[in-house]
């Protein structure tokens, strides 16, 4: 008997967020938005002074998990759940957001331009090793096994228990430095954070009815199939700019 053959990888990554790729792009105008209006000196003058723009990296860094969160049960996102997973033991600590769909999983991160490298994080790290190992995408290699110190690594927030580990993990980097984006991508080797497939062009380049949002003078605070194949971060963005 032959082997059923692999599911296409984009062709599930597209079940799950094409329909909802207005979607996000409302959800991202929102919430920068929002952030734009509370931090806003006119209107509330405790926010005029230098510190400001890292005010506002803030908040903005927040409402974007809100603002998605909401949008899974506004219906602005179809078919996607929202779940928080926190980053420390006990209360009180911060919690990240993942959307999870049928066959995928996202997190929402912050780049000041698109060329840049995401930051290092215990979750964002867990994400590329999963999807190193993922069998569905064209990073996976059968030869490699994880190394030992990875085996036994305790699941520091427990997330990976309640989901499924075939899901292919998905970052919605945005950001709005010079152009504002939001590109979806799979970063998908653990030890290389420039390695990632892109899919879908930019969300906020596409047509809807979000009005554009302004260029962000924020300082960094403390997604049409075109091109599938795997690539190496370079200085040109998944738009083709």
């Amino acid at each position: 008997m032959k082997p059923k053959p692999k599911p296409d990888y984009l062709a599930l990554l597209r079940q799950d967020w094409e329909n909802n790729l207005s979607g996000l792009q409302k959800c991202v105008a929102l919430a920068y938005t929002a952030a734009r209006k509370k931090t806003d000196p006119s209107i509330d003058p405790d926010f005029s002074s230098p510190n400001k723009a890292s005010l506002e990296g803030y908040l903005r860094w927040g409402f974007i998990d809100t603002y998605l969160a909401r949008g899974c049960t506004n219906g602005l996102l179809k078919g996607i759940t929202p779940h928080w997973i926190p980053t420390s033991k006990g209360s009180g600590g911060i919690e990240a957001l993942e959307l999870r769909a049928k066959h995928s999983a996202l997190i929402a991160h912050h780049l000041q331009f698109q060329e840049d490298l995401p930051r290092e994080s215990k979750i964002r790290t867990d994400m590329r090793l999963l999807n190193q190992f993922n069998q569905l995408l064209p990073s996976f290699d059968a030869e490699q096994t994880p190394e030992e110190s990875e085996e036994n690594d305790p699941d520091l927030f427990h997330w990976k228990q309640a989901r499924d580990e075939r899901l292919i993990n998905l970052t919605l980097v945005h950001g709005n430095k010079l152009g504002e984006f939001a590109l979806l991508r799979v970063y998908d080797r653990k030890a290389d954070l420039s390695s990632f497939i892109p899919v879908f062009g930019n969300i906020m380049a596409q047509p809807t009815a979000v009005p554009p949002l302004e260029q962000e003078s924020i300082d960094e605070a403390k997604l049409d199939l075109k091109d599938p194949k795997k690539k190496k971060q370079t200085g040109t963005s998944e738009d083709g700019k």
